[in-house]
């Protein structure tokens, strides 16, 4: 969560909501089946009432789930998420393919250097989507209602949004010259691009806060339907606006901000007619509400810095190896993407499942940490912040332990209620974190057997992909690290540790720094034996990024008195 989208390179994606399966049995089922519309939210309503939320009942909803249970919902979030976040590449390839095919190289060129600037201008703004999850899960005092957590995180984005989208427009020229656009060549493609993205910089800020609130929700169906959607507009209007209005590389920026608009635009209407959003919550926000979300940013952007430095530091030293070495560093690092998605999809699930679970503590959220505390002792389960009667104590008691309250096909609850337990918490993060390494041993092995094979898919170049199939057997070998690294920055996420993963991240990227020193010191990787191993020191540098990672979140995960200890002693 976070990791996967700046470690290795920058991504400009809006994520993934997270949703899927739940147990609140029959009433549940029926509901999942309800339009959108006022019978969404009559129908969520009902399912919230129709069984008590296993946080509701601390030891049996902690020792009750079966691990079935706990898969088929770790699942039913992760899945989705993944098709979210393949979407954004998608979408990139998409205008790729298509500008590729004009006859000057020089609008691809462009293309190449725009988005660039404006994935890396995005990406400082992921914190919107990672805070909003446990700010929309778990509705501070202040604010009642995941309604009016969803206005506060919705309108700092659109106020960032505007900002940035100005200072894009404004500062095309500069900051195209500056990234080493040619005057005559590629700075006008350059400069069109910028500014054809730029007017949908409040539409992208938007999105990464409304996916952030439905993983908040529990519900990946609706953000991964109208995502999907939007691609499709995006590849319908790429071949008109860029060869049958003549409008080249500007016509394709064009294109994708009106997907993005468009997708902005589609699930605002959802939030509102199934009762999630009330719109008379958006004016009534304070720029004060939004402390919360910007300490998260300041922390979070310490973190995607030290991230990006250290990567950054990592291609710089494959390059002093020459054009076959920096090549084989940039296909080893496409794929390490590539698996990266799909070992953060689980990161999505986890953030959910454990703000979602874990209870309130008073003025946690006013210091930026924690779970926030509730104003209401029933399930808040209305936009106005209502809460619903309890449930009697004989239902409660004989309930069933289940998995998380959540509408199947893309239906969730209005807000999930306002119990909490930390023993289930960190059972969902435990069992999360065990399907996580499952998959990265998968991937890892995989990997590893592919190596000589899967860099021949990008180059024909023999010295090239010899390199690369080196540089893709020391990444596969960190894969199960990588994947305790993903998931676990997904439940201490969830818990608002921001503090903690922006010092873990900085003390990591410090040791991977020392390690790419040390490996530039040798001269292991150079020029003169470009199909030697040498390159692939820089993956093991890299390792060592990650390999500090997981140290430092598993010592947090198992501390005494941390966020995730459940024993009665470390809560007194």
């Amino acid at each position: 969560m976070g990791g996967a989208w700046v470690v290795m390179g920058v991504r400009g994606g809006v994520g993934g909501g997270v949703g899927g399966g739940g147990a609140a049995g029959d009433a549940a089922a029926s509901a999942a089946g309800a339009t959108s519309g006022g019978g969404a939210a009559a129908a969520a309503a009902a399912a919230a009432t129709a069984a008590p939320h296993p946080a509701d009942s601390s030891s049996a909803a902690a020792g009750g789930l079966t691990t079935a249970q706990l898969d088929a919902t770790i699942w039913s979030l992760a899945i989705p998420a993944l098709g979210s976040l393949l979407c954004e590449p998608v979408l990139s390839l998409v205008d790729t393919a298509f500008i590729g095919r004009l006859p000057s190289a020089a609008a691809l060129g462009g293309l190449g250097i725009a988005t660039l600037v404006t994935n890396s201008a995005y990406a400082m703004f992921g914190f919107l989507g990672v805070a909003t999850t446990p700010l929309v899960a778990r509705p501070p005092p202040r604010l009642g209602s995941a309604s009016a957590a969803i206005a506060t995180s919705l309108s700092l984005a659109l106020f960032a949004g505007t900002a940035l989208g100005i200072a894009l427009y404004m500062g095309a020229v500069p900051l195209a010259v500056g990234m080493g656009a040619t005057p005559g060549v590629t700075l006008p493609h350059t400069v069109g691009y910028l500014r054809g993205r730029a007017m949908a910089a409040p539409a992208v800020l938007g999105l990464l806060s409304i996916h952030g609130a439905y993983r908040g929700l529990r519900d990946t169906v609706t953000p991964l339907r109208i995502t999907v959607t939007a691609n499709v507009v995006n590849l319908v209007l790429d071949p008109v606006l860029i060869f049958g209005a003549g409008l080249g590389a500007a016509g394709a920026a064009l294109a994708t901000s009106a997907s993005q608009v468009l997708a902005l635009g589609l699930l605002l209407r959802r939030l509102v007619t199934d009762g999630l959003l009330r719109p008379a919550d958006l004016p009534r926000v304070r720029p004060r509400w939004w402390g919360p979300l910007l300490r998260a940013g300041a922390a979070l952007t310490v973190r995607t810095g030290a991230i990006l430095a250290t990567v950054a530091a990592a291609g710089a030293t494959a390059a002093g190896g020459g054009a076959v070495a920096s090549a084989a560093f940039e296909i080893t690092r496409g794929l390490w993407v590539l698996s990266a998605m799909a070992l953060d999809s689980l990161a999505h699930a986890a953030q959910a499942l454990v703000a979602g679970a874990m209870p309130r503590t008073p003025a946690a959220d006013d210091k930026g940490g924690g779970v926030p505390a509730t104003p209401t002792d029933g399930p808040v389960t209305k936009a106005s912040g209502e809460p619903l009667p309890a449930a009697p104590a004989s239902a409660t008691a004989a309930a069933p332990p289940a998995a998380p309250t959540a509408l199947r096909r893309g239906r969730t609850p209005l807000t999930p209620p306002s119990g909490g337990s930390i023993a289930l918490a960190r059972r969902y993060a435990t069992r999360a974190l065990t399907l996580g390494l499952g998959a990265g041993v998968a991937l890892g092995a995989a990997a590893f057997a592919a190596a000589p094979l899967l860099p021949r898919l990008f180059t024909l170049h023999l010295p090239t992909a010899t390199a690369a199939a080196s540089c893709v057997r020391v990444a596969a070998l960190a894969m199960p690290i990588n994947a305790t690294v993903f998931v676990l920055d997904g439940v201490m996420a969830g818990v608002c540790d921001w503090s903690f993963l922006a010092a873990a991240v900085a003390t990591a990227g410090g040791a991977a720094l020392v390690a790419l020193a040390a490996v530039r010191s040798a001269g292991v990787v150079v020029a003169a034996s470009p199909t030697a191993a040498g390159v692939a020191w820089v993956f093991a540098a890299l390792n060592v990024l990650m390999a500090a990672r997981a140290a430092a979140l598993l010592g947090r995960f198992f501390q005494r008195g941390g966020p995730l200890d459940d024993r009665p002693s470390a809560r007194g």
